[in-house]
């Protein structure tokens, strides 16, 4: 995530000087980051086959976690492809310009992950609480994605277009992504509040606000860390040294779709029967069977 302070020349993952005790730090990490986000590049993947492949899960509600795990997949591969076009193409000294800019398309997976993962239990409060309205919304929700998709192509065109004309010296592109989570964070907290359990309809409005507010808590250490970096990018001492701790609050980041399968599979069995088939545990026959054809049935 951009900070909207100069990671080109503070991240200590980019350029190597005398080795101190952070930067052994930072050089272990790099190598314990191979495991985390090859199992949450893994998860993504998972999850995304599941909803497509079986019946019962092609619902509405899920397709919000199907754009959430591949925006996700997005932003923990976008850095890496990077370090990876500089090796190869630019012996590591990509123009910084250019590199801000690549920088921004981790800001842009933010942007709609959190689009997504909030709007799946809104999705559950507009079928409740706005019939009216859900009638309209349920026939052309894919139109509201789609909205959202060209919204976050037109932001990150100009978060890019910042970059070739001032570089990281502009902060509007983190400013925003911070005050979006903030507002994301604030109304799942404020629906959660609103839920009385007077019918038997709002236990789906509890299962969606509990896994989507165990995935935005997962991001929130995150916001405060590169808060910190940009609160503190004129002290020197303290910036550096928030950089080279940043890798704890990225890794829980990275780790909020394992999370959210954790959630799926305590509070849905579909999720539970797919994924213990998966791993070849024994599941019940008839659930499988709901699993595969799509048939309707309870939460259990």
């Amino acid at each position: 995530m951009d900070a909207g302070s100069n990671p080109y020349e503070d991240d200590p993952h980019y350029h190597g000087h005398r080795k101190t005790l952070l930067e052994y730090l930072s050089i272990a990490t790099d190598y314990l980051s191979i495991p985390v986000c090859l199992t949450a590049i893994l998860t993504d993947i998972v999850l995304i086959c599941f909803i497509l492949k079986y019946k019962r899960l092609k619902q509405r509600q899920n397709y919000y976690l199907l754009n959430f795990a591949l925006f996700h997949f997005i932003y923990i591969v976008s850095t890496p492809c990077l370090h990876i076009v500089m090796d190869i193409f630019y012996s590591s000294e990509l123009d910084m310009n250019w590199y801000c800019a690549w920088l921004r398309v981790e800001n842009f997976g933010i942007f709609l992950l959190l689009t997504f993962i909030a709007g799946f239990p809104i999705d559950a409060y507009i079928e409740i609480r706005s019939f009216r309205f859900f009638k309209n919304y349920e026939r052309g929700y894919f139109l509201i994605f789609i909205f959202f998709y060209v919204f976050a192509a037109i932001l990150y065109s100009a978060a890019a277009s910042v970059c070739f004309k001032q570089g990281f010296r502009n902060n509007f592109n983190f400013y925003l992504v911070t005050v979006y989570y903030l507002v994301m964070l604030v109304g799942i907290f404020y629906t959660s509040t609103q839920i009385r359990y007077k019918h038997s309809t709002e236990v789906n409005l509890h299962y969606t606000v509990n896994v989507a507010m165990s995935v935005l808590l997962c991001w929130l250490p995150l916001f405060i860390c590169y808060s910190l970096i940009n609160i503190f990018k004129d002290v020197h001492n303290v910036e550096i040294v928030l950089w080279y701790l940043a890798f704890l609050p990225e890794y829980i980041a990275y780790c909020s779709s394992i999370v959210m399968v954790w959630q799926l599979c305590k509070r849905n069995k579909y999720f539970r029967v797919a994924f213990r088939r998966l791993f070849r545990r024994p599941v019940d026959e008839s659930d499988y069977t709901e699993l595969i054809a799509g048939e309707n049935a309870l939460m259990k």
